[in-house]
């Protein structure tokens, strides 16, 4: 599908490449272990940023969903804040 995608539309890369190196994800306040593994498995660790829509997000685990969740000690430093860094170049 990938490849008829490209000939039809003349891209150089798939659709999906262009995705996954363009677009960043936040939870904004979504703090579920299914979404978050989602989330890694379809764009990676250095697209996502994690966040919360306050204040009209505030769950009582905003604070330790990272700290609990399955993550390696990199994707849990990139999440937190490296993706971020990175990005606005702070």
């Amino acid at each position: 599908m990938d490849d008829e995608l490209t000939t039809y539309t003349d891209l150089q890369y798939p659709f999906s490449t262009y995705y996954r190196h363009n677009v960043y994800v936040t939870p904004s306040g979504i703090l579920s272990a299914p979404q978050l593994q989602f989330m890694l498995a379809e764009m990676g660790a250095d697209h996502l940023m994690y966040s919360i829509d306050y204040p009209y997000k505030q769950p009582e685990t905003s604070g330790s969903f990272l700290d609990i969740a399955d993550l390696t000690d990199e994707q849990r430093a990139q999440i937190a804040f490296g993706t971020a860094t990175t990005l606005f170049k702070l």
